[in-house]
């Protein structure tokens, strides 16, 4: 769980902020030595277009409707599925009594 500023206790605040220089002092290191830079840029086109693809994995799932599979498409095998009976529609008025019969 995350911390707020205020919540973080005075050693924290100075290991974050001698992390934070670290950090720093590494970008400025990799900006300097066009070898490294150009690998950086292609590792994160690389990690973006994995990120892309599991947040569309994700947003599948999300929508998914509630089955046996996780395949998003249904399967083709003749096999095994069989046709689900329609469902009647639902009436407007549950509680009304006639619309059920």
């Amino acid at each position: 769980m995350a911390q707020t500023k205020a919540q973080m206790t005075k050693q924290e605040k100075e290991w974050q902020a001698k992390d934070d220089a670290r950090t720093l002092a590494t970008a400025e290191v990799v900006k300097n030595d066009s070898a490294r830079l150009s690998a950086a840029k292609v590792a994160a086109r690389v990690m973006a277009e994995e990120e892309k693809e599991e947040a569309k994995a994700m947003t599948r799932v999300a929508n998914m409707r509630k089955t046996n599979t996780l395949s998003s498409s249904p399967s083709n095998d003749k096999e095994g599925s069989e046709k689900k009976p329609k469902r009647r529609a639902k009436p407007k008025n549950v509680h009304n009594v006639f619309n059920r019969i």
